[in-house]
């Protein structure tokens, strides 16, 4: 039997979600996701350019403890705000069509504003944004991205790399548990941090999708 060439990712696919459901204040969130050609900047704004390359996602986190909310301690008042900071781990898998690429790890924190909207709206829209790290058992660039070689312009990109995520998220009073979610899913090299800035090498991507999160 072949011996798995990253235990640590079985690892975690096996405990982590363990440990989460035994955490209060966890969460698990499931996404797919679509290559744009775009940069970051772009897709905040959702201006897209899709290519057929593809990411699967999975979200595992929880609320971090009153003592461990930053925010919360430097700005008291923020705490009755519903804004909070969680800690995750991300396992995404990219792929083009049906060609199976790779696993990716990616821990970050995030911060999160609940609710949004006024009281009186039905439905109930929030705002996260995190940052952490991510590595990747392969050169996902190579092959994951080749749907942008048609520009002519070279593509390089490393196993680690910055990771950032936002994400809109829309829930409903009778399904407090569940929410609908719209991630943008980066990697980039920081601004050198990760790679030196080269003309005519991109390093990094960015992903475009749509999931489902649930509260426990």
């Amino acid at each position: 039997m072949r011996k798995p060439k990253h235990p640590i990712f079985a690892l975690c696919l096996v405990l982590l979600p363990a440990l989460t459901f035994a955490t209060q204040g966890g969460q698990v969130a499931f996404f797919h996701g679509q290559f744009t050609q775009k940069d970051l900047g772009n897709a905040l704004i959702f201006s897209y350019n899709p290519k057929p390359n593809y990411l699967v996602g999975l979200d595992i986190g929880y609320k971090l403890p009153p003592k461990w909310q930053l925010l919360w301690r430097l700005f008291p008042n923020l705490q009755s705000s519903g804004l909070y900071q969680s800690a995750h781990l991300n396992l995404s898998y990219p792929y083009q069509g049906f060609h199976p690429k790779g696993l990716g790890l990616n821990p970050f924190l995030a911060t999160t504003i609940h609710d949004l909207t006024p009281s009186s709206w039905p439905i109930k829209l929030g705002y996260t944004a995190g940052v952490g790290v991510s590595y990747y058992g392969f050169l996902p660039d190579k092959k994951a991205h080749l749907a942008s070689l048609h520009t002519g312009q070279s593509v390089y990109s490393t196993r680690w790399l910055c990771y950032l995520m936002f994400e809109w998220h829309l829930s409903h009073p009778a399904l407090r548990k569940w929410d609908i979610i719209w991630r943008i899913h980066h990697r980039s090299r920081c601004y050198g941090l990760f790679y030196p800035k080269v003309p005519g090498i991109h390093v990094g991507s960015d992903y475009f999708g749509l999931g489902l999160r649930y509260y426990f």
